[in-house]
């Protein structure tokens, strides 16, 4: 009966990213017409520094919860309020320090007060929400996170629509229609989960702090590494050139939900077949998931002009170079999430966090150097070489613990190369319409012939 509980949860939250991604990209096209450049930059910056900050100030407290649903199961309620109490003690004390500095805060993040504290709030409020959606994840209530995660995707995506119609700050909009749905949400979770909670208790924060503070830097470094260049790019060049590259960033990442899909299956394999010492049939299998992922990228990447004109319009459509490279990082992030699953059941994860770091710090000197000289577009080489090194780390990781052969480790160099090749020879194509469209005529017949020649063999390849 468990398993069959856990299944329906998996599917449940697989098709609840789907939507909720799906959201994200339908609206795209919307908010790219509504809001100026200027305005489309600004969010953009919005958002990276959210994400980061969401990270220090939250302090990652519902990852605690996977242990203390064990540990402390007859008190996980009290253990849950006293989190939501730790982490506003958290985000009070940055709100204050921030009161304290609001001229270095505001140069450093490049926009005003009133927003400084938008960020906040919508951090404070998002917490009890997050900690809420995690509970009913362990406790496989799979409706209530889906339709809570959904209802409040939905609402943010229209409300932010009718502000923008409605309001001429495009970026007040935004930000708004984010913040408003938010409120009511972590408002209603936060007096629901004090209800349960009944009261706080200290002593758990220590024993949370001991999980949680460990994943940070990797966190940290994952998100600087995916953020920074929007960021870079809004303090050395401008706002309407942090639109440019951001658009261009969001499309050539479309492929990240097909792998974030296919390792939602992929990882629990994974972890059955090391159990069982079944390593060839990784091997084979990852091939396979490798293959098509590749193909995936490079498909997105011919049909890139036509994705930029339909979220973006034609004011978008110099960003088109931005793709290729975005695209291919994609696809080192793809593979190294496979090394990284096998550190994960090997439970040797030490090194997650320094390989993240040193990716994030090669890529924020890389920016440094590259996007006041060479300008936006280089941004996304920094990250995909940001990327391919932390893939390299993973490499060497998994190597290093004893699992060189569970992976071709020439076969995904090579053909990472190879994809890398194609994707990038398009930058001298776009303007050649025919060309590009022979390219995918032709990229489709070799699907069709791959698939109706290996059918019915266990590898694939």
């Amino acid at each position: 009966m468990n398993n069959r509980i856990a299944l329906k949860a998996g599917i449940w939250y697989t098709a609840g990213n789907f939507l909720m991604r799906g959201i994200g990209f339908l609206t795209t096209p919307i908010f790219a017409r509504l809001l100026s450049q200027n305005e489309f930059g600004r969010y953009s910056n919005y958002t990276s520094w959210l994400g980061i900050l969401t990270i220090l100030a939250s302090l990652n407290l519902e990852a605690s919860l996977i242990t203390a649903k064990t540990d402390f199961r007859e008190t996980f309620d009290e253990y849950i309020g006293s989190m939501m109490a730790l982490g506003w003690l958290s985000g009070a004390c940055w709100i204050a320090l921030i009161s304290l500095f609001p001229d270095f805060f505001g140069a450093l993040f490049g926009m005003d007060r009133v927003y400084m504290y938008s960020m906040f709030a919508y951090i404070l409020l998002y917490m009890p929400v997050t900690l809420f959606l995690t509970r009913e994840k362990f406790l496989f209530r799979y409706q209530h996170s889906a339709a809570v995660s959904l209802a409040v995707t939905a609402v943010t995506a229209l409300l932010s629509v009718v502000l923008a119609l409605c309001w001429e700050n495009g970026y007040a909009a935004r930000v708004a229609g984010a913040l408003i749905p938010v409120l009511a949400a972590g408002v209603l979770t936060a007096a629901w989960l004090w209800y349960r909670a009944k009261r706080v208790n200290t002593a758990y924060w220590r024993y949370a702090l001991r999980i949680c503070l460990p994943y940070i830097p990797h966190l940290l470094s994952l998100n600087i590494l995916s953020s920074i260049d929007r960021i870079m790019i809004n303090q050395y060049i401008g706002e309407t050139e942090t639109a440019l590259y951001s658009l261009a960033y969001t499309c050539g990442t479309m492929i990240s939900i097909l792998a974030s899909s296919i390792n939602n299956a992929f990882a629990p394999w994974l972890a059955e077949k090391l159990d069982s010492g079944r390593l060839p049939e990784v091997r084979a299998f990852s091939k396979v998931c490798v293959f098509f992922f590749g193909l995936a990228a490079v498909l997105v990447v011919i049909i890139s002009p036509e994705i930029l004109y339909i979220l973006g319009g034609k004011a978008y459509f110099q960003a088109v170079y931005v793709m290729p490279p975005v695209a291919l990082g994609c696809v080192c992030q793809f593979v190294y999430t496979m090394f990284v699953n096998v550190e994960q059941c090997c439970k040797k994860t030490a090194g997650m966090a320094m390989g993240s770091a040193a990716a994030a710090s090669l890529n924020v000197a890389l920016n440094w150097i590259c996007i006041p000289r060479f300008g936006y577009i280089s941004a996304a080489y920094t990250t995909l070489a940001g990327y391919g090194f932390l893939l390299l780390i993973h490499m060497w990781l998994v190597k290093r613990i004893g699992y060189e052969e569970i992976y071709d480790y020439r076969w995904l160099i090579r053909y990472i190369t190879a994809i890398g090749c194609a994707a990038l020879s398009m930058n001298v194509c776009y303007g050649e319409r025919a060309v590009r469209y022979g390219l995918l005529v032709l990229l489709i017949l070799f699907v069709c012939i791959w698939v109706y020649r290996k059918r019915g063999t266990k590898t694939g390849m």
